[in-house]
């Protein structure tokens, strides 16, 4: 099949989480070219806009995380499609991460998850918090036994870097 002549032009959110790899690598693969696509990646990483902006029609997708926000929106009626999982997970995959940072290891000031109590916790998004308590279950603490800060994905290394933030889920 011939691609799309003229090319279609179309923007997709970026959000720069690892859930989105199967776009960036389309991009970068010359997928969509080849189909006559033209698509332009707009830099978003508030849930929250993004499904505006998809409502909208300002944008013409998003690869999103099972996020409050998408559910509201369509339970609200607003026309909003889901489409297809950009990612599969098999029982033995491990789809979320914790991490802790490494000098609150080497100090001995992290051994277990009962240490993470008074932390400040990093908080990707609405749906981390399902993971984070988990792992806050482990050491008996719940949700209200650290500080929560919600911090995009890409800032979480510079915010270790820092030490602005101790652990992050």
């Amino acid at each position: 099949m011939a691609p799309l002549n003229p090319p279609v032009k179309i923007k997709a959110i970026d959000t720069g989480n690892s859930s989105q790899v199967p776009l960036y690598v389309a991009a970068d693969r010359g997928y969509f070219t080849a189909e006559g696509l033209d698509v332009e990646l707009v830099r978003e990483t508030n849930v929250s806009t993004a499904v505006q902006m998809v409502a909208t029609n300002q944008v013409g997708f998003q690869a999103s995380n099972p996020d409050p926000v998408v559910f509201n929106a369509l339970d609200r009626g607003i026309d909003l499609r889901l489409l297809a999982s950009s990612t599969v997970n098999r029982p033995a995959d491990r789809a979320a991460v914790f991490m802790i940072r490494q000098d609150l290891i080497d100090s001995g000031k992290y051994k277990s998850p009962a240490d993470l109590k008074g932390m400040n916790v990093a908080q990707v998004g609405v749906y981390s918090l399902f993971f984070i308590d988990k792992v806050l279950a482990k050491g008996n603490l719940t949700l209200d036994d650290v500080k929560l800060t919600q911090l995009p994905a890409p800032d979480i290394m510079t915010a270790f870097s820092n030490k602005g933030m101790d652990p992050a889920g």
